[in-house]
């Protein structure tokens, strides 16, 4: 990983921990970031105990505001919700994990 790249990935998560405050509900049982400079896009991961319409508006309102952080011109942002995690212990890393629940 180049400095630009790394830099890049540093301000996404950034953004995205202060995208997520007051946000990160007792369903959410970890959260990890892939960012990929070349293709200006982000991928959000969360691992869920279950998909919920509370869930769906909480990610909703994370995109918005990191849209905002962005000055309105935020990379892709891609969603991924993988639900049916019980605890955080069966959760793989992958990318940056900015998230991840006490077992």
């Amino acid at each position: 990983m180049n400095s630009d790249e790394l830099e890049f990935e540093n301000e996404a998560t950034l953004n995205l921990v202060q995208a997520q405050l007051g946000l990160i509900s007792k369903n959410i049982v970890a959260v990890a970031l892939r960012a990929k400079k070349e293709e200006d896009s982000l991928e959000l991961i969360f691992w869920v105990h279950e998909k919920t319409d509370e869930l769906e508006d909480d990610i909703e309102e994370i995109i918005f505001d990191l849209d905002a952080l962005y000055g309105g011109e935020s990379p892709y942002i891609k969603i991924t919700i993988n639900s049916g995690y019980q605890t955080s212990d069966k959760v793989k890393p992958c990318g940056r994990m900015v998230y991840w629940a006490k077992k």
